[in-house]
């Protein structure tokens, strides 16, 4: 898979979690910061599908909006762990 990135993510977010990070404000670099968790996406069906999905929302924001966000891994990897543990 030459020339392909390793993953490949593509996020949406919905207004709300813009106005989130704006009261929020920026961090101490001048940013702002958001959180993206990834989940194995157990409905995979065909390669064209993300290995993971997930949400998108402001950094320390619990109960905030939310987006959302998918993941491609490209290198042929398994979305599941290796159990390549000895012990």
């Amino acid at each position: 898979m030459a020339g392909q990135p390793l993953y490949k993510a593509s996020i949406e977010i919905p207004a709300d979690v813009f106005r989130e990070a704006k009261e929020a404000g920026p961090n101490d670099r001048g940013m702002y910061s958001l959180t993206a968790a990834f989940w194995n996406n157990d409905r995979k069906t065909t390669d064209s599908q993300p290995s993971f999905t997930g949400q998108v929302q402001v950094k320390g924001v619990r109960d905030g909006a939310k987006g959302y966000c998918s993941m491609w891994d490209n290198g042929g990897g398994s979305s599941k762990p290796a159990n390549n543990d000895p012990f």
